[in-house]
């Protein structure tokens, strides 16, 4: 099999001679080489955040304040700050509410009239009001009649144990006496004794002697007289034996007597109880009485509420029911309420302030007022106070400003915009005082950076994470409880870390908001 030629051995002798193009390294390898690289280098700063572990570390925002600042008047700011603003009441506006739930019947204001303080605005469907107020003062007719009555049982159960108490001194008199006559009868019981014991010697010495006289050792005259006195002491005998019953008769009498007393002590105990039974009665008559009046005025109430009274001098805003709606205390924030109010003499402009102007601004600072409504008349303010809280999402932080001389004709919600002139002053020589606004941080954030105070912040922030930067400050003379003002190095809203012992600048971090 013949073997074919190659496509060489078929080219010219001129073509084999043309020579090979030079060997471009760059452009087939460094070149590639060098984009591998940045894209990997991109990616990985990119997600950097994300590779490396951050530290979870505990973070505060800047607080802005306003303080009283000396300042040289070179210093002074000269231009105003203009600011966006709405009209609305100062400080703010009055809700008139029913003060009990029920059926709406009549609405007396509408919205743009003038009510006074005191006046009726409303009236509701009273029928019930008035049946529980019939009701009321039938009870408390009933609850006084039962006062009577056991008034009446009282006075005559403390009247009848006043006149048995005489029976008390009876049965400690029988129990005395009875106590008397036993003891007497014991004591005749031992005179019976011991007369009986002289008796019966005398008989046994006669017994002895008699039989001597016949012998002559004893003298029968002795012998008739110790006779006469076992006669006497015999007597003696017979005579307590008298005593002793007759005492007993005494005793079985005190016995009789201390059991009657007993019984009409009995009796006392009985009427004892009735007295203490008619006294409680009285006082849960008394008590029966006082519900019946308590329930009473507050039927009375609930009927004079069902007429809803203005508790303001002002203007109706808006109405918020109107005749047959239900007044239910339960149905949300409006529930209650029947009209919208304000004062047409305390307005106030609602301003955003710009974050960047805001240390210009403090409270007390003059301000000029315009309204689309009266485009020519420029009203005069005073700003009264700051929210404390920054809006993110608009850069700005509301100030209040009180319009001084309102005009009738200004509303509620109406725009209006605001020119903000500098700070008030007072001449101290070439100084002057100026409210200002300072930004202010925790005095436990402050680290020390070479030898001057400085703070940890939170940069690049997304996503819950940033870096950690340790900045610089000057601190002023303010304080505000924990918390000291910063003049310089720090601006309004920072993130400062509270916990940085330990970081190092450009740490990857993750923020958990402490608490302000």
């Amino acid at each position: 099999m013949t073997k074919r030629p190659s496509l060489t051995e078929m080219a010219s002798e001129d073509a084999r001679n043309v020579p090979r193009p030079p060997r471009r390294w760059f452009t087939r390898l460094a070149l590639p080489i060098a984009i591998t690289l940045t894209a990997a280098l991109v990616l990985i700063t990119t997600g950097w955040n994300v590779i490396v572990p951050a530290r979870d570390v505990r973070v505060i925002s800047t607080a802005v304040r306003p303080v009283e600042a000396v300042v040289q008047n070179r210093e002074m700011p000269t231009s105003a700050i203009q600011a966006p603003g709405w009209v609305e009441p100062d400080p703010f506006a009055t809700y008139v509410a029913a003060l009990e739930e029920g059926i709406m019947k009549e609405l007396l204001a509408l919205e743009g009239d003038h009510i006074m303080k005191g006046q009726v605005i409303a009236r509701m469907v009273d029928d019930e009001a008035r049946i529980a107020v019939s009701q009321a003062r039938a009870e408390l007719i009933l609850a006084r009649s039962a006062f009577k009555a056991d008034k009446a049982a009282e006075v005559a159960a403390r009247t009848e144990l006043e006149e048995l108490v005489e029976s008390t001194r009876r049965v400690a008199l029988a129990r005395a006496q009875h106590q008397r006559t036993i003891a007497q009868l014991q004591e005749y019981v031992s005179l019976i004794r011991a007369s009986e014991a002289a008796r019966d010697q005398l008989l046994d010495e006669i017994n002895r002697k008699e039989s001597l006289i016949e012998e002559g050792a004893v003298a029968e005259a002795l012998v008739v007289r110790l006779k006469l006195k076992a006669t006497a002491a015999q007597a003696e005998l017979d005579g307590l034996h008298d005593q002793k019953m007759a005492k007993s008769a005494e005793l079985d009498a005190a016995e009789a007597e201390l059991d009657a007393s007993l019984r009409s002590s009995e009796l006392l105990i009985h009427e004892t109880l009735e007295a203490e039974s008619a006294a409680a009665n009285l006082e849960r008559s008394k008590g029966a009485v006082a519900l019946a009046e308590a329930r009473l005025e507050r039927a009375e109430l609930a009927l004079a509420r069902c007429e809803v009274v203005s508790p303001v001098d002002g203007i109706v805003i808006e109405r918020l029911t109107s005749p047959g709606s239900t007044i239910n205390f339960a149905n949300g924030v409006h529930g209650a309420h029947v009209l919208h109010v304000y004062d047409p003499e305390k307005l106030q402009v609602r301003a955003d302030i710009p974050l960047s102007d805001a240390s210009r601004v403090g409270v007390g600072q003059l301000a000029e007022i315009v309204v689309d409504l009266l485009p020519d008349q420029v009203f005069q303010g005073e700003i009264t106070r700051f929210l404390h809280k920054a809006d993110i999402q608009k850069n700005t932080v509301e100030a209040k400003i009180r319009i001084i001389d309102p005009s009738p004709l200004l509303k509620p919600e109406m725009l209006a915009r605001v020119r903000i002139m500098p700070g008030r002053t007072s001449t101290m020589g070439m100084e002057m005082t100026s409210t200002v606004q300072r930004v202010f941080v925790p005095k436990s954030a402050i680290v020390d950076f070479e030898g001057a105070p400085g703070l940890w912040t939170v940069e690049e922030i997304e996503g819950g994470r940033g870096r950690a930067a340790l900045q610089p400050i000057v601190l002023g003379e303010g304080r505000n409880g924990d918390w000291l003002e910063v003049l310089t190095g720090i601006l309004p809203g920072a993130k400062v870390i509270l916990d940085g012992e330990g970081l190092t600048p450009g740490s990857s971090v993750r923020i958990n908001e402490g608490d302000a």
